[in-house]
């Protein structure tokens, strides 16, 4: 903060689903008792049928997918796109798997003239696989997402196809209810559409997550000893340093990389540790830094949470005012002017330092100090050099700087 005071000294005084097309229609209905909805959840076996042939698919590692446009079968015309965008939102926040992007899946369906994603053909989607350089297929539909009477009700369908065979990974149903999460006196109950559907998705994602992209870092054979982010508190955008080290358990990572914000950076290994730089956003705020370990098999791990990274653009706000705004050096009893300080924004204060100048513009006298500003500061006059200043005009600077390097003048 820069305030300025004018001080005169005169003589005087002075801040799926397995079976068939699993999601053009609806594999399990939720039962209806009056007016009561129950939520359900409906989990494809493993093994799609080739003709009376069962071929199991097996263990699958995907690292990339692209999510097609989603069947909507709700009242609602914006439901599809509220879905869509949050299973891109929970795959890419959470660094599980890469997402293909919107506008090369859309001029891969356009050249192909195909409309309806529920019905896709294994020849389009091994196609796909090879044209987006992806490992699987995400395409669903929207079964619920209304209010019935009083309560609220969201369901999502997803199968996942291989691009190698377009055969059908994994598919799942998923509905709930904004009473599903009720408690004791009526507590837990969701009212709002958007926060259950995030729920419905992230729960369904999770469980496509689990089988697929990672594991839990509980089943790790990793162990991290240390996470160092520089700085943890700074400006955005701009580049951070991370440091990671793991025990010596085992056998070393084949890959690590760093999650913030959607993005994944890949460390690089020096020495005991793994370094990189992450990239974090303009806006402010607290951004979790998670990490993705893959080992010599292939496997992945998730560790999330693994460090915070802050945004804070805003400079601190700080008020200040003189008690005099003429004094004299002569008076030995007043000749003094007094400045008082307050911190008007919640920061965290790295450092200050008040400037006093004359007329010119010529530093006359400084004062420095870390930490917290004093409460009051006063000046009697002296130059740096310890000897009185002439009569005339001056002004009293106060520089505050936070510790995410915000200057305030």
């Amino acid at each position: 903060m820069h305030r300025v005071f004018s001080i005169f000294l005169r003589p005087t005084a002075l801040r799926g689903v397995w079976m068939g097309l699993f999601l053009s229609f609806l594999l399990a209905v939720p039962s209806y008792a009056g007016s009561e909805l129950y939520s359900y959840r409906t989990i494809t076996p493993m093994y799609p049928s080739y003709g009376s042939k069962m071929v199991p698919s097996g263990p699958k590692v995907v690292k990339s997918v692209a999510i097609l446009p989603l069947e909507n079968l709700t009242d609602n015309p914006e439901a599809d796109e509220i879905i869509r965008d949050y299973i891109k939102q929970e795959l890419k926040g959470k660094g599980w798997v890469l997402v293909a992007r919107d506008a090369d899946i859309e001029r891969f369906l356009a050249k192909r003239r195909i409309r309806y994603t529920g019905a896709i053909t294994r020849l389009a989607v091994r196609e796909m696989g090879k044209k987006l350089g992806v490992d699987a297929v995400v395409v669903g539909s929207v079964l619920y997402y209304t209010k019935m009477r009083d309560k609220i009700i969201v369901g999502v369908g997803l199968r996942v196809l291989s691009t190698a065979d377009g055969s059908i990974l994994w598919a799942e149903n998923l509905t709930y209810t904004g009473h599903d999460f009720e408690g004791l006196f009526g507590l837990g109950v969701v009212k709002s559409l958007d926060v259950l559907a995030g729920m419905v998705v992230r729960d369904i994602v999770r469980s496509m997550a689990d089988r697929f992209f990672i594991r839990d870092s509980a089943m790790s054979p990793f162990e991290i000893e240390r996470v160092i982010l520089e700085p943890p508190i700074g400006r955005g955008p701009e580049k951070r340093e991370i440091r990671v080290k793991f025990l010596p358990l085992g056998g070393e990572p084949e890959k690590v990389r760093a999650v913030v914000d959607g993005k994944t950076y890949f460390l690089s290994r020096y020495s005991d540790e793994y370094r990189g730089y992450v990239y974090v956003p303009e806006a402010e705020g607290t951004y979790i830094v998670s990490l993705v370990v893959t080992d010599e098999k292939g496997e992945s791990y998730f560790f999330d949470a693994v460090a915070e990274a802050t945004v804070d653009n805003t400079p601190p706000r700080v008020e200040m005012y003189a008690t005099k705004k003429v004094f004299s050096t002569r008076d030995k009893r007043n000749g003094y002017v007094l400045f008082e300080t307050k911190v008007l924004s919640i920061d965290n204060i790295d450092g200050w330092r008040v400037e006093i100048r004359d007329e010119d513009g010529k530093l006359i006298k400084m004062e420095h100090g870390y930490g917290a500003i004093p409460p009051k500061f006063i000046w009697r006059g002296e130059a740096e050099e310890g000897w009185l200043v002439r009569d005339g005009k001056y002004s009293f600077n106060l520089v505050v700087v936070d510790n995410a390097g915000n200057e305030t003048l």
